[in-house]
Parts: C-alpha cells; sequence; structure tokens
C-alpha cells in the first residue's frame, strides 16, 4: 500500500485493563486516507504494512500516555486488534 490510499478497516482499540476506547464494526468500518496524519500516531505504520483480508493485533505502547491522560486510567499500552483490513478503496 501506499501513502495517499484510502482504506477501509473494522477494529478494536482497548486498554491494558480491557476497556474499549475505539471501534468500528462490520457494517460501519474505519475509512482513512494514508499519509494524513488522522490517527493515533503507530497506528497507520501499522495498517500500512498490512494486506487485503489480513488480521492483525498490535501494541502502542510509546502512546498510550497521550491519549489515555484521564487521570483514572493508569494503562501503559494500546492494543488494536485489527479484525478485517478491506482492499485499498
Amino acid at each position: 500500500m501506499k501513502l495517499g490510499s484510502t482504506v477501509r478497516l473494522i477494529y478494536t482499540g482497548t486498554l491494558d485493563d480491557g476497556t474499549v476506547f475505539g471501534y468500528a464494526k462490520p457494517e460501519q468500518p474505519m475509512e482513512f486516507q494514508t499519509g494524513m496524519d488522522l490517527t493515533i500516531p503507530g497506528f497507520e505504520r501499522e495498517i500500512m504494512e498490512m494486506s487485503e483480508g489480513e488480521k492483525k493485533t498490535f501494541t502502542l505502547s510509546e502512546y498510550a500516555t497521550e491519549y489515555c491522560s484521564a487521570p483514572m486510567v493508569t494503562s501503559p499500552s494500546l492494543t488494536v486488534t485489527v479484525g478485517s483490513m478491506a482492499s485499498p478503496v
């Protein structure tokens, strides 16, 4: 996949304690254009390495503090499970 591609995917993002911080269901997949910095840093990098139909789980520890700054959140990482990577649009 190259920068500027538009991708569609379903995913679930969780904190270490299992709290869901984001998701996209099959009936309403997430769609974004790569290279536009529209996602959590590191998320797009992982997506760019995927192929159509691939499933993947990855952890973005280095960005957890920035995106989970609520006082009650002590999770040191964000885990994202991509349920299905659709072909670039």
